[in-house]
């Protein structure tokens, strides 16, 4: 069963059902090396980054479905992803989770066994979870 996954962009909510959706904390110590005989020094500021990658599966044309919400092929995605302003932040939900992301990158795959069918992979970086 498909996952639900809600981006706010320009006060225009997209909906998009994927298969898969991973969200992973990333810290980033500072490491400054010192020399050949010693240690290197570690510097944890506690920051921290929210990667999140939402993959599934879209229709290269559109579907019957007659739900004008949920973004039924390729192109509707494409321009969902391009209509969106890369510098403003997003708002996206998933499973009742609001995180605060921008967009980072939109990868199609487009494999023989599934001509009609288009492999996405939409990655986003953000703040964690907020309100």
């Amino acid at each position: 069963m498909p996952l639900d996954v809600n981006l706010l962009s320009n006060a225009i909510t997209y909906r998009l059902q994927a298969d898969s959706v991973t969200i992973s904390y990333n810290r980033f110590p500072v490491v400054n090396p010192t020399g050949a005989a010693t240690q290197p020094i570690l510097f944890d500021l506690g920051q921290f980054v929210t990667m999140i990658r939402i993959e599934g599966r879209i229709n290269e044309t559109s579907s019957t479905d007659s739900d004008a919400a949920t973004i039924q092929n390729k192109t509707a995605l494409e321009d969902a992803v391009g209509v969106a302003d890369w510098n403003t932040t997003q708002r996206l939900t998933v499973s009742g989770d609001t995180y605060l992301v921008k967009i980072r990158s939109l990868v199609f795959k487009l494999e023989g066994s599934l001509e009609d069918r288009w492999q996405f992979t939409l990655e986003l970086t953000g703040q964690g979870r907020g309100t």
